[in-house]
């Protein structure tokens, strides 16, 4: 048997060994192939004391799927996730620039259920080869095996891995059917049918169908929902740890939540926000399969249009399958993804780019699978993003996107770079506009003013080349980290990581140049910048046909506070303020204070100046009904925007530069013309 890329494609059980020989660590390494590359990802848990080796792959809960099975240890022993940052197969060998970031256990409070974090990393290299075997993981053939070491810290440690499934992951599915609202399925359309969409995205699901049937009501309202996962849960705690709960039932009360109606029918929810996160989610048989929008109703095939969900095995499923994409991380995909028409688009979206005049309407348009960014985020990312029941998904754990692992043969690892002649520079918010203004090396902020980070990428090779339409640090395309004074070196992760997004790719021409902004106020709910003294930043991209490529890193000097009446740290390390500058929108009352104490005191850096004005025009509205301030990026609030301008006009800054600096900052993907416009007709 050779190790080739399709037999190394899968579930492996991995097995680290101590210096002694004893076990140290157990996990998984999943391996997928994307576009003929290999994705490389795993994670680690610490093995039990007093436990030998051939008794790990059998130790405490594993899960079995049809022909295969997972191991599945507890939580409380999850120690660190890993990815490839390189390498290649070669001949039955598989050698991996291995990235290891640890993992931080934390207390969740009545503001955030985070329970963790990846704070630091480090790089080694992980090789594996492949051996004969008398494993099995299923009832039939041995399963391949391999062994190997990894290299950390300049000492290398025995690895040993079995094969355990040809999927990246595994759950149990329970879905739980009311009186007289039975899963609506046909030939084509069914339990199979979900099956395979999850396997496409790596998880197989052993689908579990209990014959007892939930009491039939007519409304629901959300306690009674939260109750029956609740009961469903602990009737199942004695099973594995990957299990998910979907309720068919009838609809969603939704008085007492929203007397206004103006959602329409609720078809799907996921249950968060409770104590069992992410661990269930409910399909609204009864709701009405129409749009809230009048307009678009003309979009939905007549044979279902208006009819309860119910009533249409394809949407039935789409939904299902819509909502446990949701327990497992996540979020919608955005509206630049609506024409991938997958499984985790809204249906408002879909709805939106349907031709009524030439078809396919709805549901005919919709594909039942996930995209490519949703795929390789059930696939690899860390084991508590995606776990059902581990964390909540308003504020998960901060997160690592995966890192594709080059082309076999090509270098592996960082590339220098005659390929791109990348250029990165930092600046104060106030010098964004100037495109050609002098790189600088060397920069000195105050304690707490927003850094930005330039860098423009020149294609300086004869063939396109394709890098990521923006940097972002919610992407798995561009990795950036920070050296501190005292030695530390971080990643850092954005707060918007959560959402799942991706990152658009565009062809840089040869000769072509594309120019990056990127803020560094802000990593997650924390300041990047904390310490006085220089800051070593380091940037890389990834690029589809020559991988990783480094740019040249740059320095950040931070110096202490003026001695002001009010510091400026104290306002912009602010969590609100860190989560404006991070998410582009502000989420309190009392960032709106911060953001205007920051604006209209001159002794403050210009820089943080320009930045609060900035967001105070792109996320307050008023709303229509009550007249109060609510978040919206669509139509800025004119007070608001009137008196951000005034108060720019204050600092001596030109309309153009800062007309430059929204295009720059972006602090909202969707109101970036808006946020111009306010200005133009404001200023």
């Amino acid at each position: 048997m050779a190790l080739s890329p399709e037999i190394a494609a899968g579930s492996w059980y991995l097995l680290a060994l101590a210096e002694d020989g004893s076990p140290a660590h157990q996990g998984t390494l999943r391996i997928s192939l994307e576009d003929g590359r290999l994705c490389v990802s795993g994670d680690l848990y610490r093995a039990p004391p007093g436990i030998s080796a051939a008794d790990l792959p059998h130790h405490g809960e594993r899960l079995t799927v049809y022909d295969s099975w997972f191991c599945q240890p507890n939580r409380s022993d999850y120690a660190c996730h890993f990815r490839a940052m390189g390498g290649g197969l070669a001949g039955n060998t598989l050698t991996v620039q291995t990235r290891v970031f640890a993992w931080q256990p934390a207390v969740g409070s009545a503001a955030s259920n985070r329970v963790g974090d990846f704070g630091s990393f480090a790089d080694c290299v992980m090789t594996l080869g492949l051996q004969p075997s008398h494993h099995h993981h299923a009832a039939a053939a041995p399963a391949p095996v391999l062994a190997g070491s990894i290299l950390c810290d300049g000492r290398p440690h025995a690895l040993w891995a079995v094969k355990a499934s040809a999927y990246p992951r595994g759950m149990r599915l329970v879905v739980h059917e009311m009186e007289g609202r039975p899963w609506p399925e046909d030939e084509t359309h069914n339990a199979r049918t979900l099956v395979d969409i999850y396997r496409k995205a790596g998880i197989d699901l052993h689908v579990i169908r209990p014959p007892e049937k939930l009491p039939a009501d007519d409304s629901l309202i959300r306690s009674e929902l939260d109750t029956m996962l609740a009961d469903q849960v602990n009737r199942y705690a004695a099973g594995p740890l990957w299990i998910q709960h979907v309720f068919l039932v009838s609809s969603l009360n939704w008085s007492g939540l929203d007397g206004t109606g103006q959602f329409g029918n609720i078809a799907g929810l996921m249950f968060d926000n409770i104590d069992r996160h992410r661990q269930g989610a409910a399909v609204f048989l009864d709701a009405d399969l129409a749009s809230s929008v009048d307009e678009l109703n003309t979009r939905i095939d007549q044979s279902v249009r208006g009819l309860p969900i119910g009533r249409s095995a394809q949407v039935t499923l789409r939904t299902m399958a819509h909502e446990m994409g949701h327990t497992l991380g996540l979020r919608h995909s955005p509206v630049d993804r609506a024409q991938n028409c997958g499984i985790m688009n809204q249906i408002q979206e879909l709805l939106r780019i349907v031709d009524p005049a030439t078809g396919p309407l709805f549901p005919a348009i919709s594909r039942l699978e996930f995209d490519a960014v949703d795929s390789r985020n059930l696939s690899h990312r860390p084991d508590p993003e995606v776990c059902p029941g581990w964390g909540n998904w308003s504020v998960p754990p901060k997160g690592i996107e995966i890192g594709l692992q080059p082309d076999t043969g090509r270098t592996p690892g960082f590339k220098t770079d005659p390929v791109l002649d990348i250029r990165v520079s930092v600046r104060p918010a106030n010098e964004l506009a100037a495109e050609d203004a002098p790189a600088s090396i060397k920069r000195s902020f105050d304690l707490g003013e927003p850094v930005f980070l330039e860098m423009t990428l020149r294609n300086i090779t004869d063939a396109p080349i394709t890098v990521p339409a923006s940097v972002t640090l919610t992407d798995g395309l561009t990795e950036v980290a920070v050296m501190d004074p005292g030695a530390e070196r971080r990643r850092l992760i954005g707060a918007a990581q959560t959402l799942c997004d991706g990152t658009e790719m565009v062809s840089l021409a040869p000769g072509a140049r594309h120019r990056h902004i990127l803020q560094l106020h802000s990593s997650g709910d924390d300041p990047v910048f904390t310490k006085v003294g220089d800051h070593v930043v380091e940037l890389a991209v990834n690029t589809r046909e020559r991988g990783w490529i480094e740019g040249p890193s740059v320095t950040v000097t931070v110096r202490a506070d003026p001695p002001l009446s009010r510091s400026t740290s104290r306002i912009t390390a602010r969590r609100p303020f860190c989560d404006a500058m991070a998410l582009g929108y502000l989420a309190s009352y009392r960032g709106i204070e911060d953001t205007d104490i920051l604006l209209r005191q001159p002794a403050y850096p210009l820089g943080a100046r320009l930045a609060a004005g900035l967001l105070q025009i792109a996320t307050f509205a008023a709303s229509p009904a009550t007249g109060k301030t609510r978040m919206s990026p669509m139509q800025p609030n004119a007070k608001r925007v009137q008196s951000a301008i005034t108060a720019l006009k204050q600092t001596g800054v030109t309309r153009e530069a800062v007309i430059a600096i929204a295009d720059a900052i972006n602090p909202l993907t969707d109101s970036r013309s808006a946020i111009a416009k306010a200005i133009v007709e404001n200023w």
